[in-house]
């Protein structure tokens, strides 16, 4: 087993944040910087849903080139899911 070895102050604050974290908290950590892009289907047609890192919905465009440049416009990171 790998241990870890905490070698100052600064690094034993970032580990105690991410243990304490509950899952709702690590999901929103991201979320006003990193956004990701879904097809969907309104109304019969096909639209573009943008994402935060939260799952929460943003936006609904058009084709996937006006999702990801809303996310640019917005100064957020575009991520890929599988």
């Amino acid at each position: 087993m790998t241990q870890v070895v905490i070698s100052n102050k600064a690094d034993e604050e970032r580990r105690e944040f991410f243990e304490n974290l509950t899952p709702q908290a690590f999901k929103d950590l991201g979320a006003d910087r990193l956004a990701y892009v879904k097809p969907i289907t309104v109304d019969n047609r096909p639209g573009y849903a943008v994402y935060g890192a939260n799952g929460n919905l943003i936006a609904v465009q058009n084709t996937p080139q006006m999702a990801q440049s809303l996310i640019f416009e917005n100064e957020m990171a575009a991520v890929t899911i599988h």
